[in-house]
């Protein structure tokens, strides 16, 4: 499957005329809950030709390609990642810390890694995952989709929201470390290992009272929690600039 992705990379380099500085899985696979059937999310980081960005009008920063039901493929121009990043974007923050890395440029992502860290925002990447594990949590009573999956969706964010709140950084994605931090309740702990468990094995039908009432208590109290953590910091702009301007140089 590697060897196809990075084929399929090469030849969004050659038609778009681009390079790939960066190349990650970030769906399903990422979080080490894939199965057979599960879709590969390939998300990527990419430059252009440096007098591109000489121009009053730069174009697309974007670029998507969906190679079949099972494959996607979207990528950021730098130069729109990097901005993100100032702003502490969580979907950016998943990638450079995906344990599924495709393609890396030379340092690149130790170097951008390091930029997030004096970036990074924990009260706005936890209003982040508060409010998608909010989302989730009325979807999971209001949907006859499948229930493993749903709850998955709720306790992802849950568990990276007390990660934030604990360690005051981002978390590692894909590392089954970061549910431990979830509780100190050995039968909530069980019921998620469970839970994990169903969605590897691709059983769609999970119900749990434990969680139910675990996902209802933690939404409340991070919410009080959220209410605690400091305004944004200042961020210097230099290192981002400086590692903008080596990248498209390189």
């Amino acid at each position: 499957m590697n060897k196809k992705i990075l084929e399929t990379l090469e030849k969004i380099e050659k038609e778009q005329n681009i390079k790939i500085l960066y190349a990650c899985e970030s769906g399903s696979r990422a979080w080490n809950m894939n199965t057979s059937f599960s879709d590969c999310d390939v998300r990527f980081i990419y430059k252009r030709e440096m007098n591109r960005y000489l121009q009053l009008i730069e174009g697309k920063n974007t670029l998507e390609y969906s190679i079949n039901d099972n494959e996607e493929y979207v990528g950021w121009d730098i130069k729109k990642a990097l901005q993100l990043l100032l702003k502490s974007n969580p979907t950016l923050l998943e990638w450079i810390h995906s344990p599924i890395i495709y393609h890396s440029h030379p340092s690149f992502r130790k170097e951008i890694r390091k930029l997030s860290k004096l970036s990074f925002s924990p009260v706005s990447v936890l209003h982040h995952y508060l409010s998608m594990a909010k989302r989730n949590h009325q979807s999971l009573f209001e949907t006859n989709k499948s229930k493993t999956k749903l709850y998955l969706n709720v306790i992802k964010p849950i568990a990276c929201c007390m990660w934030i709140v604990n360690h005051r950084e981002f978390p590692e994605i894909g590392k089954k470390w970061i549910f431990e931090e979830c509780s100190n309740d050995h039968l909530v702990l069980t019921e998620i290992d469970r839970l994990i468990h169903c969605k590897k094995n691709d059983q769609h039908d999970f119900r749990s009272e434990i969680l139910d009432l675990y996902i209802h208590s933690s939404i409340e109290n991070l919410d009080q929690v959220k209410k605690e953590f400091q305004a944004l910091k200042t961020i210097l702009h230099d290192p981002f600039n400086e590692f903008f301007i080596k990248s498209i140089q390189e």
